[in-house]
């Protein structure tokens, strides 16, 4: 076999080798995205899950305002309630000791997250997609430059976002982990 057969084979073997990599790679990133119907199935948004110190902040200020409403003991007590009658009646007493700033704070650390994790959207059931910037104040929304403010997100939608984005985070590390290479 002549040097260029043997350089042709080398090439193609370095090309598949680097095929392999990519796609690997592929399937590694596929594990940070996601995607979810909000606004009613009207607009599809595409987003990325949690990094881990985002993951443990998110976690922290909720952390944190479950501990002002009750020591540990007192949590587990509730936990362990057999109804759910009792359940919700435990938590409405606890809930009188959050204050409006605290549920505040947390309401700005979500909305803080939502700006950070979205990052496409379509307007076509998902055919199409463009990038999308969602803004923290009213004043930055902008059509024109598909900012979105994140006012405009209901409950529902907003509370979808957040959990696609931790437990994305929880499944990515999961998958990883057992990720064969």
């Amino acid at each position: 076999m002549s040097f260029a057969g043997v350089a042709r084979i080398v090439r193609a073997t370095y090309s598949l080798k680097t095929l392999d990599v990519f796609m690997d790679l592929q399937k590694l990133t596929s594990l940070s995205r996601w995607r979810l119907p909000i606004f009613n199935g009207k607009v599809h948004i595409e987003g990325r899950i949690l990094s881990v110190s985002e993951a443990e902040t998110s976690g922290l200020a909720s952390g944190l305002l479950l501990a002002t409403m009750a020591s540990p003991e007192v949590l587990a007590k509730t936990a362990s309630l057999k109804t759910e009658e009792e359940k919700t009646a435990a938590i409405i007493r606890m809930s009188k000791n959050i204050s409006a700033a605290q549920i505040s704070k947390l309401n700005e650390a979500n909305d803080l997250i939502i700006c950070k994790v979205i990052k496409m959207a379509s307007l076509d059931g998902g055919k199409n997609w463009q990038k999308i910037q969602i803004v923290a104040a009213e004043e930055q929304q902008d059509h024109e430059q598909n900012r979105l403010w994140v006012g405009v997100l209901n409950e529902k939608d907003r509370d979808a976002i957040l959990e696609k984005a931790l437990e994305g985070h929880k499944e990515a590390v999961t998958r990883i982990a057992s990720f064969p290479g």
